[in-house]
């Protein structure tokens, strides 16, 4: 993988899987109506982490009901559909009350293109923050590598959320530009060597005030691990969630 910060470009190439087959497919039909931008869990897959995925995030710019027409009727030709709504209008009307119509391969509602309008002004900015992914057999556009950090460890903060934020960070190290995250640090590796105190759930809670040099953000003092065994010197390469 070769990233150039400067050009705003990702060259990537391995073997393309078939979802970046489809995305790529759904993508070049998309660029003929209207601008787009990748954003949420499939940029952190195309960037190599492995896991599955049921649904490609995208913003797409605000079109006309007609431009919107003749989006879909390409999309038809080529063998989507949308999994909301059969009419045009209908479909559009979703994108106006900035809700989240999907569209798939007919009869495969899985994996499926989850498309919105932008709702808010840093949504917008999405379109002049993007990274251009260059692949074997085309292009796609992603969010850029720190709003997609941002994004998923400050706004939707799941368990795989928090992952697939690490996945970036761990991937592109000091060539992320956190000034632009409003200096919010990377997570770090690093073991714990405090006193631990378990819980008896699926998960287990740890407050480390005596070790705080650990984290490279001295306010984070209790870290959500995922379940391990019932000693002490946890790998933090294990934190999924992080509570401020």
């Amino acid at each position: 993988m070769e990233y150039d910060s400067k050009k705003k470009e990702i060259k990537l190439n391995r073997e393309l899987s078939n979802l970046d087959k489809l995305v790529l497919r759904f993508c070049k039909i998309l660029e003929k109506y209207t601008d787009y931008v990748i954003i949420s869990g499939y940029v952190s897959i195309i960037l190599g982490r492995s896991r599955a995925t049921e649904d490609v995030d995208l913003f797409i710019k605000k079109i006309s009901l007609e431009q919107f027409k003749e989006l879909y009727a390409d999309l038809k030709r080529n063998g989507f559909w949308c999994l909301n709504a059969e009419k045009p209008e209908e479909i559009y009307s979703f994108l106006e009350d900035k809700m989240a119509p999907r569209f798939s391969l007919e009869n495969k509602p899985i994996p499926n293109f989850e498309v919105k309008f932008p709702k808010r002004d840093i949504d917008n900015e999405t379109f002049e923050d993007f990274i251009t992914v260059n692949l074997k057999e085309g292009s796609i556009k992603i969010s850029s590598l720190e709003r997609q950090i941002a994004f998923k460890r400050y706004y939707l903060k799941s368990d795989k959320d928090i992952e697939d934020a690490l996945h970036i960070e761990e991937i592109f190290g000091n060539r992320i530009d956190y000034q632009k995250n409003n200096g919010a640090p990377p997570l770090k590796s690093g073991v714990c060597k405090a006193p631990c105190f378990l819980d008896e759930g699926n998960f287990n809670e740890i407050s480390c005030p005596e070790n705080l040099a650990i984290f490279s953000d001295p306010k984070l003092k209790t870290v959500k691990l995922l379940p391990h065994s019932k000693e002490c010197g946890f790998k933090f390469m294990d934190i999924i969630k992080l509570i401020n």
